[in-house]
């Protein structure tokens, strides 16, 4: 097996996303992982279907494949806010197809998000609320990395 090193954008959350892409290049890593929490440039609520498109574009000019997204979905939201997470998860989902332009497999990586309770006392609510965002996955051609 055959492993790329690569590098995700999380890091560089001051850096314009299209410079950001130049400068993982340049250090030379071959993959590339694209941040799309709130707060970030690269967030689906703030970076366009068009801009999206043209990092897709440049990823593929770059010479990487289509990049990963690193969501940071709440999957343990509840109420409100469980509202809130569906619409934004349903963003990335949009936007990491629009990032998607060969063959590989489409991912997003996560945590099981700020509103997650203790492991030891809370291991079966986050192991349901993984299972609810699954079936949300489900409907979607998305593999979730945990």
């Amino acid at each position: 097996m055959v492993f790329k090193l690569g590098y995700s954008t999380y890091a560089l959350k001051m850096v314009d996303p299209f410079e950001a892409l130049r400068l993982i290049k340049d250090v030379g890593y071959e993959a590339l992982e694209v941040c799309a929490a709130d707060g970030w440039p690269s967030a689906p609520e703030e970076f366009s279907a068009s801009q999206q498109d043209d990092l897709a574009k440049l990823a593929s000019d770059l010479g990487f494949g289509s990049p990963i997204l690193f969501a940071l979905i709440d999957i343990c939201a509840t109420g409100s806010d469980q509202a809130a997470m569906l619409e934004s998860t349903k963003r990335k989902f949009d936007m990491v197809q629009r990032l998607h332009f060969d063959n590989s497999p489409i991912l997003i990586t996560t945590t099981p998000g700020h509103s997650a309770p203790e492991w030891d006392s809370g291991k079966e609510q986050i192991r349901d609320r993984q299972g609810n965002a699954e079936r949300l996955l489900a409907r979607h051609p998305i593999r979730f990395l945990r």
